[in-house]
């Protein structure tokens, strides 16, 4: 998996504020827009089975999201197309994931980051979902304490210098899109 320079950066500071003997399971970095179309397209198509009534462009808007839309456009390029996004989650000292509550990729309310919280504020919620809560906490205050930013509707989804953390932080993202030296055109700007 490929990254930029300052997210590798920033993922070995974050990696620093582990709890011993825990360590991070990277599952997505930079994405080629081929492969974000492909995930863009399939997460539609399954939309469309369960909602057969929706049009095409509601389809493509709900799909959204959760898979962005791939884009060539420099001011708006997929975040993970930048090299600037990592999906992750913990691995604990038994070497085995902590239970974050849904499985990665779980498109639904529950792969919010603080749908625990909500949980925890209505008073419903049991001992395993507590230990949950901490673990999402545990993931998101070291990722943020390290200069991430947390896509809000998945728990493992974090940003650093591409326009979603701009966004979020107030400032200009560092990075548009991303095109490994090996994939690259000769007259490509944006190298790894």
């Amino acid at each position: 998996m490929w990254v930029r320079q300052g997210v590798a950066d920033a993922l070995y500071r974050a990696s620093q504020l582990l709890p011993k003997g825990c360590r991070f399971q990277v599952w997505g970095a930079w994405r080629p827009l081929a492969l974000q179309q492909a995930l863009f397209d399939k997460y539609v198509e399954s939309l469309r089975k369960n909602e057969p009534e929706l049009s095409y462009e509601d389809l493509r808007k709900k799909a959204q999201q959760f898979i962005s839309l791939p884009s060539t456009n420099p001011k708006k390029p997929s975040p993970h197309n930048t090299g600037r996004a990592v999906d992750l989650t913990l691995i604990g000292p038994d070497g085995k994931e902590l239970d974050m509550g849904t499985e990665f990729d779980h498109f639904g309310i529950e792969a919010e980051t603080t749908y625990f919280e909500h949980r925890l504020r209505e008073g419903a919620i049991s001992e395993q979902e507590i230990q949950i809560l901490k673990n999402r906490r545990l993931l998101y205050s070291i990722m943020i304490t390290a200069g991430f930013t947390n896509y809000l509707d998945e728990w493992w989804h974090y940003d650093f210098g591409n326009q979603i953390w701009g966004r979020i932080k107030g400032q200009a993202a560092i990075y548009g899109r991303a095109v490994p030296i090996e994939l690259a055109e000769s007259d490509e700007p944006c190298r790894f």
